[in-house]
Formats: C-alpha cells, structure tokens, sequence
C-alpha cells in the first residue's frame, strides 16, 4: 500500500511538472508586460491618428522608451497604506540609458492573481505613466480605445 502510494504521488508531482513546465512566475510576469505594451503600441498607434496637435511629436518620444520591471520598489513597498505602493515609475533619458518606465512585480502579483488581471493592470499602469511622461494633455486621455 505505502509503495502504491508514492507511486501515485510520483505520477501526480509528474503531471504537476509537466504542466507548469516553463510557465515561472518570471516568464509569466514577462509574458504579461510583452502583452500589456503590445496592446498600448496598439492604441497608441490609433491615438496617434486622431487629429490632435503635435501627435507625432508623443510617437516618436513613446518609441524611445523602454519598458521592464523590477521586483519592488524599495522606498514605499514596506508602507503598511496601501494607497501609497508604487507599481511603477518613469525614467528619463540620462545621457547613456533610455527613458524607462518600470512596473513593479511584487505590488502588481499581490494586487491581481489571473494572469488577464495582470496584464489588465500593468496595462493600466504604463498608459498612465507614459501619458504623464509624454505630457499628453488631459482631454485626450480618457479615450475609449485605450
């Protein structure tokens, strides 16, 4: 009976692996940011049509900019208030680096559990702070598309 058992188990921890075989937490956060920018790129493209003055001028700022994420943000994680956790950041452009903007995994993964309402939020996240770095106006950024 107990060698029937660790038998069992075996073949279940096998399937386990099997299923979660290269799905890491990190490949799934990445899978998640790749998705989420590629949807912004998307509607930015669309945003970039519509006739408002300079649009070209935020296309080309936005294609310079890079986009990755860090575990956490050391200065506000530890805050016991949630309303004060940063889930992300603009960098500018500093001579050698890009401008960045960076998603912070851990606030991010504590706040949705689905990989969609990941995605969903890191979405939601980057709009915002590319908006605020390209300093889009406000009227244009409450378009439906984005």
């Amino acid at each position: 009976m107990h060698i029937h058992q660790n038998a069992v188990n075996y073949a279940e921890n096998a399937r386990r692996r099997d299923r979660t075989r290269g799905r890491t937490p990190t490949k799934l956060f990445n899978d998640c940011l790749k998705i989420a920018t590629s949807r912004l790129l998307a509607n930015f493209d669309h945003f970039c049509l519509i006739d408002i003055p300079g649009a070209q001028k935020f296309e080309r700022k936005f294609l310079k900019i890079d986009f990755g994420w860090e575990m956490v943000c050391s200065t506000t994680w530890e805050s016991e208030d949630h309303e004060k956790v940063t889930l992300g950041k603009y960098f500018p452009k500093d001579g050698v680096t890009p401008a960045r903007v960076i998603v912070y995994r851990g606030p991010i993964e504590h706040r949705a559990k689905s990989i969609e309402q990941k995605t969903q939020l890191v979405q939601e996240i980057i709009t915002s702070i590319v908006f605020d770095a390209l300093k889009v106006p406000e009227k244009y950024r409450n378009l439906k598309n984005l």
